[in-house]
């Protein structure tokens, strides 16, 4: 016999939903890492994601912040089949300023486990009982292929992934962060099959810019996420990355500016046309922007690195909704080639009364492109 509706494990209580607390996204590390949430960081091989990841790690366990943002302090499992402790993660822990009494009964690394892999039922219930028992709030597997049976590229692989592991996980409220390598294709997508896609709320892909520095890009979450583009820069005492384009730097003005110092660096002629500056950003840069953007960063360069917008260029001209009377008595040139753009053909003999010269007609578009006749 069936269970009664209201016996069934899972089943929400609406009012209990609907009258609960609003729900607010936590942070363990702002903007990579959302509390509770599945992710899945991957690039390419040897570009630095283990370490990043155990700064990250070792970060929230002891509470100190990360890439300039605080961090919630939270008890972190680091699951490794990748690096050695002894010449590898013990020497990076220390370039980073980390003690071992700062670390201890905070950031747990099993290294090489024994365990099974977290796509059988197994191996996901020695990790989870594991976790349980220890309080864990954050666990980080590196690499993720290593700790799997299935093939890579098997559907099925990654469905008995979430339903053993992440899922359980989830549940229990606690962050699972796996690391991976990129696709051959190196397409924004992590190697193998697609459904590793489908079972994560966000992904982040690092990849390296030919000036040297990192980008973290987020092209697929199921949440809302306020940044989803990260430059980073890689010090070495102490060993640390930075956020070198935090928030408060996110005007496009600003990022034109930015751009443009990376393009005078990596020696783009300033004379360069939209289409080789688009194509330079993109192949050697490895980064992109939008084509009004480039369109405006490329004026800047042929103007001598100017950000205010010029009126005599009818692109930079403002919408007419946004046209103000002040706009108009500080030149009536500017709002009335802004209007007259924005009216029918027939319309423009009306507007066009502001001035009239004998020699010229507002029915005629070429008139545009004489804006001194009148």
């Amino acid at each position: 016999m069936n269970n009664p509706p209201n016996e069934l494990p899972g089943l929400i209580d609406w009012n209990e939903l609907f009258n609960g607390p609003p729900f607010a996204q936590e942070w363990l590390a702002y903007p990579i890492v959302p509390k509770g949430r599945l992710i899945s960081f991957f690039g390419p091989g040897k570009i630095g994601k283990s370490l990043f990841m155990l700064e990250l790690a070792a970060s929230v366990a002891t509470g100190r912040a990360f890439l300039g943002h605080p961090t919630t302090k939270s008890r972190v499992l680091y699951v490794d089949r990748e690096n050695d402790p002894k010449s590898e993660v013990r020497d990076r822990l220390a370039k980073m300023g980390f003690v071992a009494e700062e670390l201890k009964d905070k950031l747990f690394y099993l290294s090489y486990p024994t365990i099974g892999d977290l796509d059988t039922k197994s191996g996901a219930e020695t990790l989870i009982n594991w976790v349980v028992n220890n309080n864990i709030d954050f666990v980080i597997v590196d690499t993720i292929s290593r700790f799997i049976a299935g093939k890579e590229n098997d559907n099925d692989t990654y469905f008995n992934l979430y339903k053993f592991t992440e899922l359980e996980l989830k549940k229990r409220g606690v962050t699972f962060l796996r690391i991976d390598h990129t696709g051959l294709e190196t397409d924004g997508r992590a190697r193998g099959a697609s459904a590793k896609e489908q079972d994560v709320d966000i992904t982040w892909s690092m990849v390296r810019t030919k000036i040297g520095s990192f980008k973290l890009r987020s092209k697929c979450h199921r949440m809302f996420i306020e940044v989803n583009e990260l430059t980073l820069t890689r010090n070495s005492e102490p060993l640390r990355f930075d956020w070198s384009d935090t928030p408060e730097d996110k005007s496009e003005e600003a990022r034109i500016k930015k751009m443009i110092e990376s393009l005078e660096n990596a020696g783009l002629p300033k004379t360069a046309s939209v289409d080789k500056t688009q194509a330079f950003i993109k192949d050697e840069l490895n980064s992109s922007m939008g084509r009004n953007t480039i369109t405006k960063l490329v004026r800047m360069r042929k103007n001598g690195y100017t950000s205010e917008a010029s009126w005599s260029d009818e692109e930079n001209l403002k919408p007419p909704h946004q046209l103000t009377e002040e706009d108009l008595f500080q030149s009536e040139h500017n709002a009335f080639h802004a209007k007259r753009r924005s009216v029918p053909k027939m319309e423009r003999e009306w507007f066009g009364s502001f001035h009239v010269e004998a020699t010229t007609d507002w029915n005629d578009s070429e008139s545009d492109h004489y804006p001194n006749e009148w």
